[in-house]
């Protein structure tokens, strides 16, 4: 922290340093708890969407080993656990104690999706279809249950977090924030480390090993520069009508 102080020629005091620090921990801290909701949102979204190709009318054994191999990891983990429980009682005999991927490596394509429609999902309800505007819905659906949520239930459960691109820009917006009330200056602009801001959202993103640095800052400046240009907009419509009220 120090070294982004000196290359935006800011300096504090041991107080106002240990302040500075402290808000910075409380952005991180929230952006964690923010990332492992996403993070939530993001293993059900892959696992409904291996649950919606077992249950298709046609499934390909093909498309399904695709989509299986690419799961992310806490998705894949979450089908290795049930795996371990549930191909004994789907198939007596066998066992995947070594892994889901590696016994569908044994298995023909119709083992594989009756697996894989078992697995990926905890039973199933219906659910009301989406709002189409006027009062009107789209036909109720069949969703499964995962993680202990359905998708478009009305149970009042939590819908998950955005997706972790959107925690990364609100990650950025606290750190700005954090940055403007403990220096007293406004961020500098750019997306490389070279600026004392720049280089503060870079070695966060390291430590918390986050992808996109760069891009984040990228899109934090866009909408800062939005915002200037909305502010411009409204201050001439302000002098307009101070303008026109004169005129009256």
């Amino acid at each position: 922290m120090r070294d982004c102080l000196t290359k935006a020629s800011v300096g504090l005091r041991h107080e106002a340093f240990d302040r500075l620090i402290a808000e910075l921990e409380s952005s991180i801290h929230r952006f964690q708890a923010a990332a492992q909701q996403a993070t939530l949102r993001e293993t059900r979204d892959a696992l409904r969407a291996i649950w919606t190709l077992a249950h298709a009318d046609d499934p390909s054994a093909a498309v399904l080993r695709g989509r299986l191999s690419s799961l992310p990891k806490r998705a894949l983990d979450y089908i290795d656990d049930r795996a371990i429980r549930v191909i004994p009682r789907l198939f007596p005999g066998e066992r995947a104690e070594s892994g889901f991927l590696a016994w569908a490596d044994t298995v023909d394509g119709k083992k594989l999706i009756e697996a894989a429609a078992a697995l990926s999902g905890e039973g199933a309800r219906v659910v009301a279809g989406r709002s189409r505007g006027s009062g009107k819905r789209s036909r109720r659906q069949l969703e499964p249950l995962i993680l202990g949520a359905v998708r478009g239930a009305e149970d009042g459960r939590p819908k998950g977090g955005r997706p972790r691109a959107h925690a990364r820009d609100g990650l950025v917006r606290h750190l700005a924030l954090d940055w403007y009330v403990g220096t007293e200056q406004m961020p500098n602009a750019g997306r490389s480390d070279y600026g004392g801001f720049g280089d503060l959202v870079h070695s966060v993103f390291d430590w918390l090993s986050e992808p996109g640095a760069a891009q984040a800052l990228r899109r934090y400046w866009a909408e800062v520069e939005k915002g200037r240009a909305r502010l411009v907009l409204q201050s001439e419509d302000a002098a307009d009508l101070d303008g026109n009220s004169s005129e009256a």
